[in-house]
Formats: C-alpha cells, structure tokens, sequence
C-alpha cells in the first residue's frame, strides 16, 4: 500500500512538475522587450485595449503568458486604470501587472517656453496630458476661471513662467492650470520687495518682459533695455516697440518695420498707443522677467540694432544720436536686401 502511495505521488510530481514551472515562469520570468517602453492607456480602454498597445509597442515579448497572469491576478475589465506608464527592462508579468492595475503612473516632464499666445500654450501642454490642445485651449479662454485668477483675455498668460514640470497624463486641464499658477505666485513671492522700486505690476512686469525678450537674444543687455523702456514710461514716452506691431498685425514673419506698419491700429500697437499694451505678445524667458525686476539704472532713451546679424544694439541718451544709429542700421539692412 505504502508502495503504492508512493508511486502515485511521484507520478503526480512529475505530471505536475512542468506544469509549476510554466506557472512560475509565467508570473516572476522577464517579459519585458528588453528596454524601457512608454505606454499611454486612454480612458475606457478595455483590458483587450491594454493587450493591442502592448503588442503596438512592442513592450512585451509573451502575449498568451501576460494574459494568463492577467487572468489570475485579475486584472481584466473594471480595474484598467488610464495613465502614462513606463515597463522598464528585466520587469516579469507580475511587476507590468502590478504597477497597471495599481495605477502607479510615470509621470510626464511638462516642459514651457518660446511660447507667443495661449493657442500655442495650449497646444504645448496637449502634448503631455490626454485632454486635446482644443478643451485646453477652451478652458484657458473661459471668462470665469481667468476671473478666479484675477486676470482677463489680454493677461492670461501672465499666469504662467517657463519652466519644466511634473504632471501625470491623466491630469484634469484645471489642476495643470493650477499647478502651474501656484509656480508662477512663488515666483512674485520671492520678487514683491524688488517691484516697488520699479513702479510695475506683476502683469506689468511679465508684459515689458515680453517685449524685452522679443527685442533681444542676448541676455547680457536685457537690463539696459529694460532701463529704456522704464525712462520712457517715466517721460511720458511711448515705448515704440517694433515687436508689438508684429504682434498686433500676427505677423512674425516680418523682418523690417516700415512705416505703413506702424499705422495699424491696434492697442498693441506702442507706436500709436502710449503705455503698456494690454498684455504680453509672448511668454518671456525668465532671463527678461528677471531682467525687468532688475532693470539697469541709467539715461538712455533709445536704442537700435546694431549692424549685423545678432549684434546686439547701441543705446542713445539723445534723438539726434538715435537718429545717427539708426541710419547706419537703415542703411546696413538696404545693403542686404532686407525689405
């Protein structure tokens, strides 16, 4: 009898040996490809979804064996979790299902600048989050959450700073927005003592530095320019910026400002409107921003390229010197055919 026994359980082991293995291969074995792989499961994706974009990008080598395990861990429908998810190299069915169903999403580096209008804003944080640029954009022109922020059609851009930040894929537009907005009050927080000696508004600010930073690419004469456009403000002076006529007429192709150019009308327009415009006509670097916060102390009024391409400018105290810059400028852009 015990003979017996014994033989019926050496059958059953070594009937059920493969079996085990293949169970335990299935579930701790490496399934991945091999490298990193990024998915994005949209919201609603079935559990046969989730299968096709594993298969899409290539993300896993066992179909079948990931589906078994996926049946014994129960992860099928009504436990898909939506996300941005990344199945790192050496990682078996057991982890890729884990981290799925628990949701434990990587999240995205959102990343903001060499941004003009909230169209463009919008479509820059599309590329990050699920929600498509049109319901962003939708959401950033709506009257009343630009109220809850105290800003309107012009301004609301001033809510937002360059910069690289972390969201999930799965983020609702109003949280992104609001994540992004609590960066930029930091921002002011640390700057409130510096803008009183200025004269400017935080909105202010952000929208000199637009101009600024549409005037020049060189970042070590930001400061002066700022310095002009703050003696101009002081003096009555219009600021007569060439890069909020190109805003005002949505041409930023232009290359030469003439002056039929400066004839439309506009409220951008800072050769027929004195003051500010509005608001900005670009998100500035923080390189501007900071620039105005910490403009340079001086008596230029003026200032114009110098010839050559990105060459910087040369600054004047006085129009009839402006007046000798400018025709050496003028003159050089002739010589290149630049109409």
């Amino acid at each position: 009898m015990k003979k017996t026994l014994s033989i019926v359980l050496l059958i059953a082991l070594l009937v059920g040996a493969p079996f085990a293995y293949n169970f335990y291969q299935n579930i701790f074995s490496d399934n991945s490809a091999g490298e990193d792989k990024e998915l994005f499961i949209p919201t609603g994706s079935t559990f046969a979804d989730v299968v096709k974009i594993l298969e899409d990008q290539q993300a896993i080598k066992k179909t079948e064996s990931f589906e078994q395990v996926a049946a014994w861990m129960k992860y099928q429908e009504g436990s898909i979790k939506p996300g941005h998810y990344v199945i790192e190299a050496g990682k078996s069915n057991k982890d890729i299902i884990t981290m799925l169903r628990s949701g434990n999403q990587t999240p995205m580096k959102l990343t903001i600048n060499n941004v003009r209008t909230l169209a463009d804003l919008a479509g820059t944080i599309s590329k990050y989050i699920e929600s498509d640029s049109l319901t962003i954009l939708q959401r950033l022109q709506d009257v009343d959450l630009q109220r809850s922020y105290g800003k309107n059609p012009n301004t609301m851009m001033t809510l937002f700073l360059p910069d690289t930040y972390e969201v999930f894929w799965t983020s609702k537009v109003d949280k992104v927005i609001e994540k992004l907005a609590n960066h930029t009050a930091g921002f002011w927080e640390k700057n409130e003592g510096k803008l009183g000696r200025i004269g400017l508004t935080e909105d202010e600010v952000y929208t000199m530095a637009s101009i600024v930073e549409q005037e020049s690419n060189l970042a070590a004469e930001r400061p002066t320019l700022a310095g002009v456009y703050l003696n101009r403000i002081k003096t009555g002076m219009r600021l007569q910026a060439d890069p909020t006529v190109k805003f005002a007429m949505q041409d930023f192709g232009l290359k030469r400002i003439l002056l039929k150019h400066l004839e439309f009308d506009s409220p951008y327009n800072t050769y027929m409107y004195a003051g500010l415009p509005p608001g900005p006509i670009c998100m500035p670097s923080m390189s501007s921003l900071n620039a105005v916060i910490n403009a340079e102390d001086h008596e230029y009024l003026f200032f114009c390229a110098k010839p050559g391409y990105n060459a910087g400018h040369v600054f004047a105290e006085t129009l009839s010197e402006h007046n000798n810059n400018a025709n050496v400028y003028q003159n050089w852009l002739t010589s290149e055919g630049i109409f």
